[in-house]
């Protein structure tokens, strides 16, 4: 029966997530990045009970690019469809002979009133809950817009019409359900509801054939010569990718996954089998909760619908910026960052930081009150020093990010290739990244006395790193920037001089003296602890 295999993936998926978290030592490095943590493991759960409820299909295979010649290319290619063709004939053959065998067993089938709905819904998972990302071609260096018009058109039509009519066919299919707290019945009309499904399925197919067609298939454009190709660089057609299958498999297939919860959940109590509970076997378990839980389906179906509308419509808009503001938008998240970097900080300064999974004081430091009191002194007066440091990271991404400076004081080189875009964009992750690490030492030298030297010394490596990121951030920013009130050079030449010493040769040199600061602080604060060691 359906709901005893979820009964027994319940002990199984507990195992597996309980050994997860077993797994996770304790790291002081991961002081300030608890919620990430959690949050990856929370979608490693979602995405195994969605495998499951679909397991009539292939095990999923993790994304691979594979770069290959193009001599035998037509073959390939004509070989993978008969192949994709034959696969999947079997799938819906086995899908078929399956719930006859389930039927015949007594397990619950797409039948009755809402049968139709749900034998729907369950091909649409298995169709679009998963797809693999496949490059089987080998990039060219010399293609330019002209050669990519096919493109150009499926990259406007995925703009105006599928991702819009994508948005607007998930509203409508909940405008033919019934949603409301008191309805009994939330498919009163299952060949209406069966209709807009198979529109939809459509739309589906429609929307990520065109995102794989500009990302994956040929003529396909080197990401070292498509400085020129504007929308259709390596470094857009990617992210679109990546952006678009993410609202398809994780927020529509949610949406599916719940409506089929709430069409289970019905029959289960309308049509109950022999000898079997109504009631007992929704109840007991956070999972099955989760999936046939009427008010709980429903949460999960008006919370995604909002999501994707909103993520629907930042594709789009996502879509049309330039490399400079796609940019911008990765930075502005780096200034955020930053304050949640200073309100930790800020929390030691005050004496009100605690995380739950810190380092505690030692043995001998817990017995005794004054030297607990003692080490945070200290500690409050390294982490006051720290945090010009991250001030100053927050002003240098806040500069690069704002966007409501009028005329912008500076722009960006618009031709430049992808792998030059990805250059710049780990320069500067590199940079934010070091100035995280180093507010990370800071909490936890807070947390505990123990092993203090090496806290320390860690402290002065990390600090003298912070400054090598810097400049090795501003360099690549004086060769991509360049004054508003100039055209991109065809040399492309770097930024002028005067204009990169009137932006950042003062931030630099105030960024410099901060970390020196810090440095100085260490011997300060703790040079006695050290000499003692």
């Amino acid at each position: 029966m359906y709901i005893q295999r979820i009964v027994c993936y319940t002990k199984t998926a507990r195992e597996r997530h309980a050994d997860m978290w077993a797994q996770v030592p304790p790291s002081e490095a991961a002081a300030l990045h608890a919620g990430p943590g959690h949050q990856a493991i929370r979608s490693d759960f979602k995405r195994d009970w969605r495998q499951f409820f679909t397991s009539d299909m292939a095990d999923p295979v993790e994304s691979v690019t594979v770069e290959e010649g193009t001599e035998d290319k037509d073959r390939l290619d004509d070989d993978q469809k008969v192949e994709e063709t034959k696969d999947n004939d079997a799938m819906e053959e086995h899908s078929e002979s399956g719930s006859e065998a389930s039927s015949s067993s007594g397990a619950t089938t797409p039948s009755g009133p809402h049968g139709v709905v749900l034998k729907a819904l369950r091909k649409l998972l298995r169709n679009y809950h998963f797809s693999l990302n496949q490059i089987c071609c080998s990039s060219q260096e010399d293609l330019t817009l002209d050669d990519l018009q096919d493109k150009v058109e499926i990259f406007k039509t995925l703009q105006t019409s599928f991702l819009p009519s994508l948005k607007q066919q998930v509203g409508a299919l909940l405008d033919s359900l019934d949603l409301s707290e008191s309805a009994i019945n939330p498919c009163p009309n299952p060949e209406s509801v069966a209709k807009i499904l198979s529109e939809l399925s459509a739309t589906l197919h429609d929307t990520r054939s065109a995102v794989e067609e500009l990302a994956l298939e040929p003529p396909l454009q080197a990401a070292s010569h498509d400085r020129h190709l504007k929308f259709l660089k390596r470094h857009r057609t990617s992210p679109l990718l990546w952006k678009t299958k993410a609202v398809i498999q994780d927020d529509v297939c949610e949406i599916f996954q719940a409506i089929e919860g709430l069409l289970i959940n019905l029959e289960h109590h309308q049509n109950p089998k022999p000898g079997e509970s109504s009631q007992s076997e929704f109840h007991g378990s956070d999972i099955i909760d989760y999936l046939f839980n009427p008010v709980k389906c429903k949460q999960r179906i008006n919370t995604t619908w909002a999501k994707i509308r909103i993520v629907i419509d930042g594709i789009i808009e996502w879509s049309n910026l330039s490399d400079f503001a796609v940019l911008q938008r990765e930075w502005r998240s780096s200034t955020r960052k930053c304050n949640r970097m200073l309100e930790a900080l800020g929390e030691i300064v005050n004496g009100t930081y605690w995380r739950k999974d810190g380092n505690r004081m030692s043995a001998e430091a817990a017995s005794d009150p004054k030297k607990v009191e003692a080490h945070k002194a200290r500690a409050i007066q390294l982490a006051k020093t720290g945090i010009p440091i991250v001030k100053l990271g927050r002003i240098f991404f806040d500069k690069l990010s704002r966007t409501c400076l009028h005329p912008l004081p500076f722009t960006m080189d618009t031709e430049m290739s992808s792998n030059e875009l990805e250059s710049l964009v780990k320069k500067l992750e590199s940079f934010y990244a070091s100035i995280d690490y180093m507010s990370g030492h800071l909490c936890v030298i807070y947390e505990s006395d123990k092993d203090i030297s090496r806290k320390i010394n860690s402290l002065r490596n990390v600090s003298e790193g912070v400054i090598s990121e810097l400049e090795e951030a501003l360099l690549a920013l004086s060769f991509c920037l360049i004054p508003a009130s100039q055209t991109p050079t065809t040399d492309r030449r770097p930024a002028s001089e005067q204009h990169f010493k009137t932006w950042f040769l003062e931030f630099k040199n105030q960024f410099i003296l901060a970390c020196t600061n810090l440095i100085h602080a260490t011997d300060t604060c703790f040079g006695d602890q050290l000499e003692q060691e």
